[in-house]
């Protein structure tokens, strides 16, 4: 039967064991429940058949074409589908056992991502919600970055640097298709926002990363899954006061700026899970970043340094030489030499050093309310900083 065509064909429930059907074609065919044990379909073509809950165990399918096809509760044990090509496909509660699809697309090479501002982004992909990779399944050089995931279980597969699970964004790795595509509903329970799809495959992603030692991108995983929740909380504080606005005005927002689940009672809590997120994300790109927390605590002992000597402020310390106090206070730099300024801005630098790590004033002390205030803020501050800084680095380590 290679090469052979099955134009609209009915072979629902048909057997087809240790068959030959390479390069065959089966154009809107019925093989719903349909078994092909040890058959080679290798380069045959499924253009929008029914292959729903068909069994495909020991079977060749390299380079086999499924466009548009509906592999819903298929089953592939130890099936080889090398390269093959599986865009636009309905693949959701399919199960791949020991399945080796290196090479496969579930998304066209051709397939263009307009901008988030344009009323369709990247329409096609296939769609594997609630579809099950075990055993070994090897996805290898495996192309997913079209596919909806949500729901997707992966125990115990393969899978290396080039197998992608969405689009490469800026620094922190791929976006999966919920957050890219703002059009992307979640089609097997449609009550779930899509960005809270995008979460929880984030979630899944981060924990398949780290099953294969893949550090760097199980990092990227958590920022891209804390990114998304914030973005979703973000819509939940102020989606209740958008939709206050005229209709006109509410039809120009994009859709990204709207879900479906937000309450008006609800925007309260979202506004404050969306505070605590940003600062989470400005201080230490949600755990991840050693980095943005040296630089964040940089800048607050440079800042408080500065505000110490400020006119409003001021440092003293005993003379040891003496019973005077030295007050070291900028109040009009005209008045004072270059090294005046300089010896002050340090000591007023030593003085935030100590403050920040909580070491203790040593022979400074504040010299006005003010630096006393300050100095309250800076311990605090400090404190705080240097618990996340081992936090972060618990986590790396952990990893």
């Amino acid at each position: 039967l290679s090469e052979a065509e099955f134009p609209d064909t009915d072979l629902s429930k048909a057997e087809f064991p240790d068959a030959d059907l390479s390069k065959a074609e089966f154009p809107d065919a019925d093989l719903s429940k349909a078994e092909f044990p040890d058959a080679d379909l290798s380069e045959a073509k499924f253009l929008d058949a029914d292959l729903s809950k068909a069994e495909f165990p020991d079977a060749d399918l390299s380079e086999a074409k499924f466009l548009d096809a509906d592999l819903s509760e298929a089953k592939f044990l130890g099936t080889n589908l090398q390269r093959a090509n599986l865009s636009e496909a309905n693949i959701q509660e399919a199960e791949f056992f020991d399945a080796d699809l290196r090479g496969a697309a579930f998304r066209p090479a051709c397939a263009i991502v307009v901008g988030p501002e344009e009323s369709t982004t990247d329409p096609l992909g296939a769609s594997l919600e609630n579809a099950q990779f075990e055993d070994g399944t090897d996805l290898r050089d495996t192309n997913l970055s079209g596919a909806r995931l949500y729901q997707t279980a992966f125990r115990d597969v393969r899978i290396n640097g080039e197998t992608q699970f969405g689009i490469k964004d800026g620094r922190y790795g791929e976006k999966c298709r919920y957050e890219y595509d703002p059009n992307t509903g979640v089609s097997t329970n449609e009550g779930v926002p899509r960005l809270r799809a995008a979460a929880w495959t984030y979630r899944r992603l981060e924990s398949l990363f780290e099953e294969n030692a893949m550090d760097r991108r199980a990092r990227n995983a958590h920022i891209r899954k804390q990114e998304a929740q914030r973005k979703h909380q973000f819509i939940g504080a102020f989606e209740p006061i958008l939709r206050t606005l005229p209709d006109p005005i509410h039809e120009q927002i994009p859709q990204r700026f709207r879900q479906h689940d937000s309450t008006d009672d609800s925007w309260i809590i979202s506004l404050g899970q969306y505070f605590v997120s940003t600062i989470n994300w400005r201080l230490h790109r949600h755990g991840e970043s050693l980095r943005q927390l040296l630089i964040v605590s940089a800048f607050l002992i440079i800042t408080c340094g500065i505000l110490y000597v400020s006119p409003w402020s001021g440092v003293a310390r005993n003379n040891p030489e003496t019973t005077d106090v030295i007050t070291y206070q900028i109040t009009t730099v005209a008045e004072l030499t270059l090294p005046e300024v300089i010896t002050t801005l340090l000591n007023g630098l030593y003085f935030s050093i100590i403050t920040f790590s909580t070491i203790g004033y040593g022979d400074f002390y504040p010299a006005s309310p003010v630096s006393r205030l300050l100095v309250g803020f800076e311990s605090l501050a400090g404190a705080l900083l240097i618990a996340l800084f081992v936090f972060v680095i618990g986590r790396r380590v952990a990893r």
